[in-house]
């Protein structure tokens, strides 16, 4: 006996999903503003599309009681695993990923080069610092310099080059100046204590 687990992903208004068959694998192409991506998927996984709508199933075989566990993790995985990647997707070729940085302190601040794409970094070094900044990464600054936000339509370029600009000066832990993400917790420890006599 075999049922099936489905996931729905609702698809934008202008995000167009084409699928094809091909042998053992089902190449899935997403178009959107940000360009065309596509995705190779195994054949176990059935896919229908509407307009608004995209539908995944996944065979998942039914066994006694002491190994039912076992069994539906390994045919529910592949299903949930093709679907957080679908709809990665589709934000990337939709509206991006967008990230936050700040930072706090006293003359600490961010600065643009449009002409070279460097982001300069004042954090209370005796130079300033600069990072040069990937092609596909957009930046915008608040009027105060202290928050910049980047979009970008790979997820993990943008995490790779935020993991660098963080680690410029991350935070302290005692008075919190640094560079961070813009809800970032930071866990504070408390200073020494002046012994009275």
């Amino acid at each position: 006996m075999a049922r099936t687990i489905p996931k729905n992903l609702y698809l934008p208004s202008y995000t167009f999903v084409e699928l094809k068959r091909i042998k053992k694998v089902i190449l899935i192409w997403v178009a959107g503003d940000f360009g065309v991506n596509r995705l190779i998927v195994p054949n176990s996984i059935l896919l229908h599309s509407n307009s608004q709508l995209l539908e995944l199933f996944h065979q998942q075989i039914l066994v006694r009681m002491n190994n039912y566990k076992m069994q539906l993790s390994q045919y529910t995985v592949p299903c949930i695993a093709t679907s957080i990647t679908l709809q990665k997707l589709i934000i990337a070729n939709t509206v991006g990923f967008k990230k936050y940085l700040r930072v706090r302190g006293v003359g600490y601040k961010f600065t643009y080069n449009r002409r070279h794409s460097i982001l300069v970094i004042k954090v209370g070094y005796s130079h300033l610092v600069s990072v040069q900044l990937h092609p596909e990464i957009q930046i915008k600054l608040t009027r105060k310099f202290r928050m910049v936000r980047f979009k970008s339509r790979g997820l993990t370029s943008l995490m790779n080059f935020l993991a660098v600009a963080r680690s410029l000066k991350k935070p302290d832990v005692y008075k919190g100046k640094g560079i961070r993400f813009r809800r970032e917790l930071i866990k504070r420890k408390e200073g020494k204590k002046r012994r009275s006599f």
